[in-house]
């Protein structure tokens, strides 16, 4: 087993962003985030998910959603088993809202937007591949990329 500490970091999208970008897998890791613990059986401990190697802080609701869905706002985790699109909440009323979008299948996922809102600028974001994964932090207006891993 391998550990990796994360401290003092500068917020939960900092250290999301470094351990996504670590390309961290799934069943042979344990993660350290300050005095956070993160194990390799993909639940919930002291508030953090993870599963194949995406990862989110504080998250309160994980969800596999079976085709196309669009999120009421409160999921913290999104594994897509297939080519399926995930539509994402409004910006506007989900300011600070932050959520991991994984696709645990074959295929490609399209992340959408609704009014016109962008992620990191685009009008569209995609997961290619399985195990590729884009973590998203609103920040009032539109949707901003705290991480991505294979996309």
């Amino acid at each position: 087993m391998k550990k990796v500490t994360v401290a003092a970091l500068a917020g939960a999208g900092a250290a999301i962003a470094l351990l996504a970008g670590l390309g961290l897998g799934w069943g042979d890791r344990t993660i350290v985030v300050g005095s956070q613990v993160i194990s390799d059986s993909g639940s919930l401990i002291n508030g953090v998910g993870v599963t194949n190697g995406a990862i989110c802080l504080g998250a309160a609701n994980i969800v596999s959603p079976a085709g196309d869905t669009a999120l009421a706002g409160n999921e913290g985790l999104v594994l897509m088993a297939a080519a399926h699109s995930c539509t994402l909440g409004s910006a506007v009323t989900n300011t600070g809202h932050q959520v991991a979008i994984t696709q645990t299948g074959n295929g490609t996922n399209a992340i959408l937007t609704v009014s016109a809102q962008t992620i990191a600028g685009a009008s569209k974001w995609t997961n290619v591949g399985q195990f590729s994964c884009t973590v998203l932090v609103s920040d009032g207006t539109n949707w901003q990329l705290a991480g991505s891993r294979g996309n």
